[in-house]
């Protein structure tokens, strides 16, 4: 029977206005999830989260923050489980690592891939917890850091999920895993290295067929952490055409959170750019987080690159008109050829 794998905390089916406001709110948070389904059949609406917890009832963390803990070092904590449903369920309760999907988002590893990070670093008393309906269980664990582990943060999270058939459009059953999630963000002791790096920087201009009209242009890189602290990034681009001509400042989206080791290929779009021959673009990239304080900000990183900006809409004109006035010219002299030879031709005594 085919497996499809959701992504942590995305819905899998349609649900209520309330529980995808809560997702949402959830995911801008970077650490709890609230995940709403209907189960095969559309018997009832199930919405259910997973938070950090104390031994008796939820805490107000929205994440698991661990920092300063040293290789070997174990600790323990707690995660809640709530069912806001109408009706008991069973959910798989297990800890992976985390990645940054294609599009920058957070994400875990599926249920099938075995963690090699701080997800295996986690065990949980419960890998199955049956959860009544409206309300909680409190699953404890314990993270023990391994003698080998690397200095810097280690990312994952802990998945509270629910398997149920589904029927496809074919009709075919198909089995489906929804999950939701909350963070770990966990700091072993030693230097801290927040970088990024610039890679693979591209410009591409596109004239414009209207000679009255800028151009445009597009900026592609990869933006890499490289570091071991996870980084989001500030942006900024300027263009300019030879000698400095047509100089623009453009604010950019910021760059989403970053886990270390992972990269993000990223696509800017310079909406005016005139033709001056060559279009000249510098990048800057400031990186920040919200993770952790550092002793001093991480270093700004620079990227250029530069493409031809040929106005070819522009040459394409002053060539027709060069043609134009080349062609006219050319026929008047041969004009001007023909009458005088017609003139001699006049001139010239006929004998008898």
């Amino acid at each position: 029977m085919p497996v499809k794998q959701t992504s942590v905390g995305l819905l899998r089916t349609a649900s209520s206005g309330a529980a995808v406001l809560a997702l949402l709110l959830g995911l801008l948070l970077g650490c709890t999830g609230t995940a709403a389904a209907a189960p095969a059949g559309g018997a009832h609406q199930l919405t259910w989260s997973v938070q950090p917890s104390s031994p008796k009832k939820p805490d107000s963390r929205s994440s698991f923050t661990y920092q300063g803990f040293t290789p070997g070092s174990t600790h323990e904590d707690f995660v809640a489980v709530d069912n806001f449903g109408t009706s008991p369920e069973t959910f798989s309760v297990y800890a992976s690592d985390a990645f940054n999907t294609a599009a920058g988002g957070f994400d875990l590893l599926a249920a099938g891939q075995r963690p090699t990070d701080v997800g295996a670093w986690v065990h949980l008393a419960e890998s199955s917890v049956r959860v009544p309906a409206r309300s909680s269980v409190i699953v404890p664990f314990t993270v023990t850091v391994p003698d080998n582990a690397t200095p810097g943060f280690h990312v994952g999270g802990i998945v509270a999920s629910l398997s149920s058939l589904d029927t496809a459009a074919d009709g075919s059953q198909v089995r489906v895993d929804r999950r939701v999630g909350v963070r770990i963000y966990l700091q072993v002791t030693g230097p801290l290295r927040p970088a990024l790096r610039v890679e693979h920087y591209q410009v591409q201009y596109h004239d414009s067929w209207n000679p009255t009209r800028p151009g445009s242009a597009t900026v592609s890189y990869t933006l890499a952490n490289t570091g071991n602290v996870p980084l989001a990034a500030r942006q900024s681009l300027h263009s300019a055409g030879v000698l400095g001509v047509f100089g623009a400042n453009q604010k950019l989206a910021d760059a989403p959170l970053l886990l270390p080791g992972n990269s993000i290929r990223l696509t800017v779009q310079v909406p005016r750019a005139w033709p001056g021959l060559q279009l000249d673009t510098s990048l800057r990239v400031t990186p920040f987080t919200s993770i952790v304080t550092l002793a001093q900000p991480p270093a700004s990183v620079d990227a250029s690159g530069s493409a031809w900006a040929v106005p070819w809409v522009w040459l394409a004109i002053v060539i027709a008109l060069a043609l134009i006035w080349w062609g006219r010219r050319r026929l008047r002299r041969r004009r001007a050829a023909r009458a005088q030879l017609r003139s001699a031709a006049d001139r010239t005594p006929v004998s008898a």
